[in-house]
């Protein structure tokens, strides 16, 4: 299952996408593409149909946001 998602380049720095997906990539694949407006576009392809496509993009929304929110507090 795949699901594809455009993320805020100004809220979700690259290097949290690469860090997020290095702890799925036994899970799925991911892939980034930066646009032109310097948003990017993230799609996640699981590897298993056993756990359901939103729950994968859900799962990893948060962990995301969670690497994200540490990032953005570790600069103050």
């Amino acid at each position: 299952m795949t699901n594809a998602l455009v993320l805020s380049g100004d809220f979700y720095p690259l290097d949290c996408l690469k860090e997020t997906a290095q702890a799925y990539r036994d899970v799925c694949s991911i892939s980034v593409d930066r646009l032109s407006n310097g948003d990017y576009k993230v799609v996640v392809q699981s590897y298993s149909d056993q756990v359901p496509a939103n729950t994968l993009r859900n799962e990893f929304l948060n962990y995301l946001l969670n690497v994200s929110i540490e990032h953005q507090l570790g600069k103050g």
